[in-house]
């Protein structure tokens, strides 16, 4: 290996047994034990098998996928949209087609791993602004000779929970004629009234967005990932797009799974309604033991201990009582920041969120008389 492997960080086995006292996966309005969703998956199984054969382009393509693509362009109010079989290929897909050698793309410092590597792979020049400043990403296009601008960003950020500016983002991008490109991974399904995703929720027209990506791994409840946009960009990524020409498609019942999933994201509101009721009273909790976390108004509630080796401790103390919290350590994170990232959902109860809350703060305190 050419660099020299974490040895903190090691892959951990799921206990179904204990789905409820985890409080590290993503699944925030539980669509992935829905009953509906299931459903729909087994009978696409049944009717149309395991696999989807090919790619996209020789087999993989179902009216499922065709009336999947057409369902979720609708709800997000884009023109059109393409399916992807994850959103780290989606990402890659994006930018390496839309950006070239000569252009410039612009990403937030916390940009998650899937939207650097794409800016990598397009050979654009990269530069990276300091986390949410306007300011500074202003300078960089300012001060830009490139002809072909790109404002990247998540809308939500993974391990801060915290949102990107977006009205702000995309005055800019207006100003100094640059395309703005969003990745909605952890605000689809979440965040606005209809649950449409950050764009809603803070009133930025999808026709302000040039190209936004929807990972369906997350709140959605199942798999793969929307590309929308206009129709000329998804002409443009299904012809020249590798991680979608080359790649085999997602079998027909995941794309059952998620049309499923978007008819329990329209009709059961009540589960977004109480997984905000949940975060609002989990902050409550961090307040109340004075626990030192980020501030997110999002399910990821960020707990920054700093130390490695105390975060690790304290993640696997926890366990111990029943409680599944993943330490996040650098590079997932910069250095000296490292987190037990808690993420909440409509799986929780009150008294579980109570229950760790406590607990967190007793083993804070256990743990900050250990030498570093």
């Amino acid at each position: 290996m050419h660099k020299k492997a974490n040895k903190w960080r090691e892959p951990l086995v799921r206990d179904e047994t204990a789905l409820t006292q985890c409080f590290c996966h993503n699944d925030y309005l539980g669509h992935a034990q829905h009953p509906k969703v299931i459903a729909a998956a087994k009978i696409a199984t049944e009717i149309y098998g395991t696999s989807s054969t090919g790619s996209a382009l020789v087999t993989g393509q179902t009216a499922l996928t065709q009336q999947f693509e057409t369902r979720f362009a609708e709800f997000v109010g884009f023109p059109a949209a393409r399916f992807f079989s994850s959103g780290y290929l989606a990402n890659l897909a994006v930018q390496s087609v839309l950006c070239q050698k000569n252009d410039l793309i612009c990403q937030d410092k916390l940009c998650h791993a899937s939207l650097i590597d794409g800016a990598q792979l397009s050979g654009a020049t990269l530069k990276r602004y300091a986390h949410g400043d306007v300011a500074h990403l202003q300078t960089l296009l300012m001060k830009a000779p490139q002809a072909k601008r790109f404002i990247v960003t998540d809308t939500v950020f993974s391990m801060r929970g915290d949102c990107a500016p977006l009205h702000e983002l995309s005055d800019l991008a207006k100003a100094h004629s640059a395309h703005l490109i969003i990745d909605e991974a952890h605000g689809v399904g979440v965040l606005g009234k209809n649950g449409r995703g950050a764009l809603e929720a803070q009133g930025v027209a999808p026709c302000d967005v040039f190209a936004a990506v929807y990972p369906l791994g997350k709140a959605w409840g199942s798999a793969g990932a929307i590309v929308a946009g206009s129709q000329q960009l998804i002409d443009a990524l299904t012809q020249f797009a590798r991680p979608y020409c080359y790649d085999t498609a997602l079998p027909p019942s995941v794309l059952a799974a998620n049309l499923a999933s978007l008819e329990v994201i329209e009709t059961e509101s009540w589960r977004r309604e109480k997984l905000h009721e949940l975060v609002a009273f989990f902050r409550e909790q961090l307040a109340y033991f004075d626990l030192p976390h980020l501030g997110s108004a999002t399910p990821i509630q960020s707990i920054v201990i700093r130390d490695n080796t105390k975060t690790l401790l304290i993640s696997e103390k926890l366990q111990a009582r029943g409680f599944w919290v993943h330490p996040i350590r650098p590079p997932s994170v910069p250095e000296n920041q490292a987190c037990l990232r808690v993420t909440v959902s409509v799986s929780h109860s009150k008294a579980q969120l109570k229950q760790l809350a406590e607990n967190l703060a007793d083993l804070i305190q256990e743990v900050s008389s250990y030498a570093a």
